[in-house]
């Protein structure tokens, strides 16, 4: 008998939702900071190459 968890549907989708946004948002952030590490890289050496 499962009376004490009812899931309804909406529930389950609610949650999937919820769930798939923050795997999302997390591999968005991280992909953020990849880009802006790379670009720092990037902008870094180009300043060496200008100098030298």
């Amino acid at each position: 008998h499962y009376d004490c968890v009812t899931w309804t549907s909406e529930d389950i989708h609610f949650k999937l939702w919820v769930l798939c946004a923050d795997l999302y948002l997390e591999s968005l952030l991280n992909a953020v900071i990849a880009i802006g590490y790379a670009s720092q890289c990037l902008s870094l050496t180009q300043e060496n190459f200008a100098q030298g």
